[in-house]
């Protein structure tokens, strides 16, 4: 197993996607915490792009925050959810399940195969 090393600033813009959703829904980041089930000290370090959220939390931001994985993660610049992203309870819950990282993966996968229809 590697060791996972933070990288101060290095998702910035990644991480002023989020704060800037969040701050629209009119949520602070102990409410979004909550929603999450993290602390608000994990929701910092990702606004402040010092991280990315795991594969565990990725998908239960995109749901809260209504926004597509991909623009998160800078692959597309329109915030809305395409249609077929939307995750039902228990997908959400396999997600959470997932290895750090692999939820990532797995959102990755999804809307290549959502890209070929």
């Amino acid at each position: 197993m590697g060791i996972s090393y933070q990288m101060p600033g290095k998702y910035k813009i990644q991480g002023k996607r989020i704060a800037e959703r969040r701050e629209e829904l009119g949520y602070s980041q102990e409410e979004l915490a909550i929603l999450l089930d993290t602390s608000q000290t994990q929701v910092s370090r990702w606004e402040r792009g010092d991280m990315l959220p795991s594969g565990r939390y990725m998908g239960k931001l995109t749901l809260h925050l209504d926004v597509d994985a991909d623009y998160i993660l800078l692959r597309q610049d329109d915030k809305k959810r395409r249609r077929g992203d939307e995750i039902s309870k228990e997908e959400a819950e396999l997600l959470n399940a997932l290895a750090v990282g692999d939820g990532i993966r797995v959102i990755q996968l999804v809307n290549t195969l959502i890209k070929k229809r």
